[in-house]
């Protein structure tokens, strides 16, 4: 976790949540990092930390995560963080193929992940269990969350952020508004999920979409109807 004394906050950034776009930005507030028991990092030398936990001594310090639509987040963790994501290119004509892994990706996560520690066959190169479970909040609800799809919004509500100069003057805007660390791909994560892959992650992450005010829905561009609503809210597939 990273961690400002002088501010009293911890921030958590989790894998695929545009953190190295806001190391940019939480660097200039002397957050640090530990690398072990015995070294702290500062914060963007080299890089951040992904871990989700509060430092001894640090009880009493609010908490700051980002976090990003469950849709979006597992589809980015499947493309960056398993072979056959990385090994899964969509193209208009190859769009089913790769809606297949993905929905197999989806199966094998949410039967075995959550249960055991390993997935079977599918060659992940980092523990996506883990990864997944961080957005359930178990040791504590954050203080501020900053969505990805919502940075400049959510940022501004952090009073140490809101009242820096760099946030008045503009260049932390500017920071965000050509960053390059938000990952453009040539579909939407609206494309991919099928009725019951869809369900899994919102039957697993339901408070994060509680808390955060994510649409249960939008993992589709597809009308339901209510008695589709009501069966993919209450239903587990």
């Amino acid at each position: 976790m990273n961690v400002s004394h002088k501010y009293k906050v911890i921030w958590w950034a989790p894998e695929r949540t545009a953190s190295k776009l806001l190391t940019q930005i939480f660097k200039h507030f002397e957050f640090e990092y530990p690398e072990n028991k015995k070294r702290n990092h500062k914060l963007g030398e080299p890089y951040h930390s992904h871990e989700i936990g509060i430092p001894e001594g640090c009880e009493n310090y609010e908490i700051i995560c980002n976090v990003r639509n469950p849709y979006d987040r597992v589809l980015s963790l499947f493309k960056n963080f398993t072979s056959v994501g990385l090994n899964a290119l969509y193209t208009r004509d190859r769009k089913d193929d790769f809606v297949k892994k993905f929905d197999y990706f989806i199966k094998e996560l949410y039967i075995h992940a959550i249960k055991n520690d390993r997935i079977k066959n599918l060659e992940i190169e980092t523990p996506i269990k883990t990864q997944i479970a961080k957005m359930n909040f178990s040791t504590r609800i954050p203080d501020y969350f900053i969505r990805m799809e919502n940075i400049k919004e959510d940022l501004e509500k952090i009073p140490f952020i809101e009242q820096s100069p760099l946030w008045r003057s503009g260049e932390f805007l500017d920071l965000i508004d050509n960053n390059k660390f938000i990952n453009r791909r040539p579909y939407h994560y609206n494309e991919i999920y099928t009725f019951e892959s869809a369900n899994k992650v919102y039957q697993y992450q339901k408070k994060l979409f509680f808390i955060c005010g994510y649409d249960p829905f939008s993992f589709t561009t597809t009308h339901l109807s209510d008695d589709e609503r009501k069966k993919f809210l209450h239903e587990t597939f």
